[in-house]
């Protein structure tokens, strides 16, 4: 099984606008073993500590780490992870910064960007950290984790409308095709995304949106829907129809389903199937990645924590529960089940005989521990306890 991850904001967490960007990939041996962590960027800010808080969580000590471009927006919270001796990242993965050097002596925000890689590398060659040079075609494998590098190599670009020519380092982000699963990552990659997907036969069923929303105008969003993509997200916070959302606007018009980073995204492949868990909703495509199933089934333990509010709610018990390997939709179905039957024999509607009784046959319906979870909240119903 592979999870996609996306880091979610809420208002508390002090972000006003866009956030950055990072994606997240783990690649399952079974339920309880992460084989492989990808990481596609690293956040900054906010976006840069919840990263690390995150990874240290999971006790992933040695993901793979890489970048898009240069900007610090992308890579800010890769310098904390590379520099922080608790972590030993198995190799990072970007283009080699000298493919920006022109650019970068005819700009300085640009030469900044070079800067800030080769300061990166440098600190990733102290550490023994290989660095890998990506280049347009490439392809990768970690575990099941199988994806596909394509770069418009950079080109300055310098007129009266944008005399400091930023193209040059955006039309250079690195653009990752994870084919078996039907998910296109981008950066900050091309504006004209339909046309570079179309050029190159990617058939993306779920795509992020270029440039924190701002990329992919109408023609490019008609493009991405016709070329069979059905959903779309970018990492901005805001919601403003400001610049960050221009192209998030244009794909919503024209058909495609969004949803972004006010909470956690997930996404879980297996089977020829991807499940997007989002807002307290589930959206399903199929995909060619055949791996199987390892989420674990709801129990009477994990279900009395959720009703007990031990995990949040939303998109924040999703991720808690994904991160434990239950599947959040069979765990929420248990929860209704409890409740319904709770409400149904408190009411009288449905008789299931005397206490002991009523609490064997529901562990011989619904399974162990379920009787007692049944009978708690009954109790809550009556008022004699005031929570399971």
């Amino acid at each position: 099984m592979i999870r996609r991850h996306n880091i979610g904001f809420s208002s508390s967490d002090g972000v006003k606008d866009r956030t950055g960007s990072c994606v997240i990939f783990y690649d399952y041996a079974d339920k309880d073993t992460i084989r492989e962590t990808v990481i596609i960027d690293g956040y900054t800010g906010a976006g840069a500590r919840k990263l690390k808080k995150r990874l240290k969580s999971q006790n992933i000590k040695s993901p793979w780490l890489y970048l898009t471009h240069a900007h610090g927006d992308h890579g800010d919270g890769f310098y904390d992870i590379i520099d922080d001796e608790w972590f030993t990242p198995k190799g990072f993965g970007c283009y080699d910064p000298e493919s920006i050097k022109a650019g970068a002596e005819k700009n300085s925000e640009i030469m900044q960007d070079y800067k800030g890689l080769k300061r990166i590398i440098a600190r990733c060659s102290k550490r023994g950290i290989p660095v890998i040079y990506l280049h347009s075609s490439d392809t990768r494998k970690h575990g099941d984790i199988k994806f596909k590098i394509y770069r418009e190599q950079p080109r300055f670009k310098g007129n009266s409308y944008d005399p400091h020519g930023w193209e040059y380092v955006n039309d250079g982000s690195l653009i990752f095709w994870f084919y078996e699963l039907g998910t296109l990552v981008t950066g900050d990659g091309p504006a004209e995304l339909g046309a570079f997907c179309q050029k190159r036969d990617i058939h993306a069923k779920d795509f992020q949106i270029s440039h924190h929303g701002n990329s992919c105008n109408g023609t490019q969003s008609r493009i991405m829907k016709a070329l069979g993509a059905v959903y779309c997200w970018d990492d901005s916070y805001s919601d403003d129809r400001e610049f960050l959302q221009y192209g998030r606007y244009r794909c919503i018009e024209n058909g495609l389903k969004f949803y972004g980073v006010r909470g956690d995204i997930n996404v879980v492949y297996f089977s020829k199937r991807a499940v997007i868990y989002k807002n307290g909703k589930i959206n399903r495509y199929s995909c060619s990645y055949t791996g199987k199933p390892t989420l674990r089934d709801a129990n009477a333990t994990i279900v009395r924590k959720v009703m007990q509010g031990k995990y949040g709610t939303s998109d924040t018990r999703t991720t808690k529960l994904l991160d434990e390997s239950y599947n959040p939709n069979l765990v929420q179905k248990s929860v209704n089940k409890v409740i319904t039957l709770a409400a149904d024999i408190w009411s009288g509607a449905r008789d299931y005989g005397t206490h002991e009784n009523r609490i064997a046959k529901i562990d011989k319906e619904l399974g162990k521990g379920y009787g007692q979870l049944v009978q708690d909240y009954i109790n809550v119903l009556a008022g004699v306890k005031k929570s399971v």
